[in-house]
Order: C-alpha cells, then structure tokens, then sequence
C-alpha cells in the first residue's frame, strides 16, 4: 500500500513543529519519501553543515500498518535522531576530549527540560 501525500504531509508538518519545540532551528531540513526497507522513516544527516534528509517510506507492508502508522510519533522519532546527531558525532570521533562530551550532554539536557516542563 502506497503511503498518501496526506500522510507525507502530516509527516512533514510534526517534523517541522518538533524542530521548533526541540531548538533545531539552526539545521536544514530537507523531506522526501522513498521505499525503505525495514523502516517507517530514516534521517540522513551532515553534523557539521547541520543538514538533514528526512525521508517517509513511500509504501507500507499491509493496510493494517498503513491504518495504524502513528505519523506524529514517527516524525518525533526522526527529529530525536537528529538532536542526538552531535553527540554520536562526538562518540565516534577518534580524538575528543571530556569537556566536548560534557558539554553536548548539558545541550541536549537543556533542550528536554524545555520540552519536558
């Protein structure tokens, strides 16, 4: 089952009100759909230029998950990776230093305490 330009737009719509509420302002976003293997949605993400590609699966398995895609949860999902793109960023870095980690970590903290209050 195809997924709709509805539901491609609703996706697009919670992407961009999560990327508000969650400070990313400073990232472009980019959205398109395209069949995924084994997943809803996907982000591809450039840490330094602070772009991102978030792509909805342009077809779902069966009507039941078609029915029952939980669009809002699947953009928060998505908009989450990408609040934590920084620090995995970091994580795999070969040289980083403590106060990088630390640092990051009280961003991120930041943010969820906006968004958790």
């Amino acid at each position: 089952m195809k997924t709709t330009k509805k539901q491609f737009s609703e996706f697009k719509k919670a992407c961009l009100e999560w990327q508000k509420r969650l400070g990313l302002l400073d990232w472009s976003l980019y959205f398109g759909m395209s069949k995924l293997e084994d997943a809803y949605a996907t982000v591809n993400i450039n840490v330094l230029g602070r772009v991102a590609t978030v792509l909805l699966t342009s077809v779902l398995e069966d009507k039941d998950v078609a029915d029952n895609l939980d669009i809002g949860l699947t953009a928060l999902h998505e908009m989450l990776h990408i609040l934590l793109a920084r620090m995995q960023y970091i994580a795999t870095a070969r040289y980083v230093t403590e106060e990088e980690v630390l640092e990051e970590e009280h961003s991120i903290i930041r943010v969820l305490e906006k968004v958790v209050r």
